[in-house]
């Protein structure tokens, strides 16, 4: 048994500053998806609106970064450990994955749930009945319950999980991709994933948008980053992909756009967009991806991607994920509360000063968090697990 060839020297390794900005710029659009909530009767601001209506789009754009750069430091580590090496190297992956992704997911949960015994600002109604689901937060089960029950489970008028639906489909697909990345050969390999795509567009178009947050529906843009960090290690397909990324990207974009203006926008809950649209999605994020990677700093996709604000967010954009909307509603209750805003008459500009100042705690709160706790967890994968090689695409801790 062997992984997919990765001998041959890639320019995928090291890190790249474009895929910082990327991560940026998709925790922008889906903090701008959440916040901003106001329409408006006047064209521009209303198609502004509707725009912000597509920013769930950033966690597909999330989904295909983590494929190509997870599975890129899989196939990179197996060719430094050689025969026999995968046990060592699923240990190395789950230890630092587990360091990166846990502390905070679960401190989270810890303070959440262990704030009512000493504060009346959680007891209420809905918390109560958040309190009794909790079972499924510590178990990364968030999406199964909310596609069993057919409702969103997970929300209170002081702390909301169900955006954590992410977290929970991502987890559960690396449960097993490790083993699909490095043991099998290079055929089978690209065989299932070319199964699983397909898997996930055929379960789209016939079943909706009723299981959109299961992992089998989202697997796809998992899969592509995966396969795209596998083609462009190797020689003969790397310039097949690279030529062909740019017209994909540029098909993708005009099919997006076509359907945002038949439908109103590109609505999560639209049945084109569910059926059509998310496997397209995926698959225009995986040359946008492809794109970013590859694209020199002077070019111009460089230099908007290299923008220090969009770097900035890269870094701390899973702190930023998992606070954005989790303490939302309890920010609303403080902060609003503490400070009223006077309505302006104008929808959008009351719009933009909500999701500024959100946008603004949320970012602010995620950067205390990082570099109060989590680096204590981040300081120790290189103690206890160590890697081999440099890893590919590596994007630094966000």
């Amino acid at each position: 048994m062997s992984p997919p060839d990765t001998t041959s020297r890639s320019p995928y390794r090291g890190h790249m500053p474009a895929l910082d900005g990327l991560r940026g710029l998709a925790i922008a659009v889906v903090m701008a998806f959440h916040y901003y909530l106001f329409d408006h009767h006047v064209a521009p601001l209303h198609w502004l609106y509707l725009g912000t209506r597509g920013g769930w789009l950033g966690v597909d754009l999330f989904f295909v970064l983590s494929g190509f750069l997870i599975t890129g430091i899989l196939l990179d580590q197996r060719a430094a450990m050689g025969p026999r090496g995968e046990l060592a190297l699923f240990r190395t992956f789950y230890v630092r994955r587990t360091l990166r992704i846990f502390p905070l997911y679960y401190a989270t949960l810890a303070i959440v749930f262990g704030v009512p015994a000493w504060t009346p600002l959680f007891a209420t109604e809905s918390f109560d009945r958040l309190e009794g689901e909790q079972v499924w937060l510590w178990l990364y089960a968030v999406n199964w319950v909310n596609w069993w029950r057919g409702e969103l489970v997970f929300v209170s008028d002081v702390f909301e999980a169900n955006h954590f639906w992410s977290l929970a489909a991502e987890e559960q697909f690396y449960l097993v991709w490790p083993a699909v990345a490095v043991l099998l050969p290079r055929r089978a390999f690209f065989g299932t994933s070319l199964v699983i795509v397909l898997a996930s567009f055929v379960a789209k178009a016939v079943l909706g948008p009723d299981e959109e947050t299961l992992m089998l529906f989202r697997a796809d843009g998992l899969v592509v980053g995966a396969l795209l960090a596998t083609v462009v290690r190797d020689e003969g397909l790397r310039p097949w992909i690279e030529r062909a990324a740019r017209p994909v990207l540029a098909i993708a974009i005009c099919t997006l756009a076509g359907i945002a203006v038949l439908r109103g926008g590109l609505l999560h809950d639209d049945p084109w967009m569910a059926r059509v649209g998310c496997s397209l999605a995926a698959i225009g994020c995986g040359a946008l991806v492809l794109e970013a990677a590859r694209a020199p700093a002077s070019s111009a996709l460089g230099r908007a991607l290299r923008v220090p604000a969009l770097a900035f967010l890269g870094r701390y954009s899973y702190g930023v994920y998992v606070i954005h909307w989790a303490f939302h509603p309890l920010f609303d209750r403080g902060f609003f509360a503490i400070a009223p805003r006077e309505p302006t008459g104008f929808a959008a500009i009351d719009g933009l000063y909500v999701t500024l100042v959100k946008s603004a705690f949320a970012i602010g709160a995620a950067v205390l968090v990082h570099h109060a706790f989590e680096k204590r967890f981040l300081a120790w994968k290189d103690r206890v697990a160590p890697t081999r090689a440099e890893p590919a695409a590596a994007v630094r801790p966000g």
